[in-house]
């Protein structure tokens, strides 16, 4: 069966951001142990995240359907699964929309011999 790590980047008071979305000055993109974070990404196959994590990089460039700014860094063959019932953009070979519930979508791919000696990177839950 294949390992789903959930790897959530937060700090003490639970956020990264600032009150208002802003995480530019996040301590997980400039500090030391940012290191850490990179290599576990690069440890990864498949990246599961959701709407809001995914949208963050709208800001900087990234358009729908790209691979995510740290996957284009740390793993540039690194497959995303984007769950959103709120985004619309055509699945490609290395991101695809899935709309489907995030716990049956998990527990079906886990199940998948062909997926089994994966590893999978979780971000926060879409809508």
């Amino acid at each position: 069966m294949a390992e789903l790590i959930y790897h959530i980047a937060t700090t003490v008071d639970l956020f990264i951001a600032d009150k208002d979305g802003i995480a530019d000055d996040s301590v997980f993109l400039y500090a030391d142990d940012g290191g850490d974070f990179l290599e576990s990404v690069r440890q990864y196959d498949v990246v599961l995240m959701g709407r809001k994590t995914y949208e963050y990089g709208f800001q900087y460039g990234l358009n729908p359907g790209e691979p995510s700014g740290i996957a284009q860094v740390a793993n540039p063959e690194l497959k995303h699964y984007i769950f959103s019932n709120q985004l619309k953009f055509d699945s490609n070979e290395n991101v695809e929309l899935v709309e489907e519930d995030v716990v049956t979508f998990c527990t079906r791919l886990k199940s998948d011999p062909m997926h089994e000696q994966k590893k999978y990177g979780y971000a926060e839950e879409g809508s």
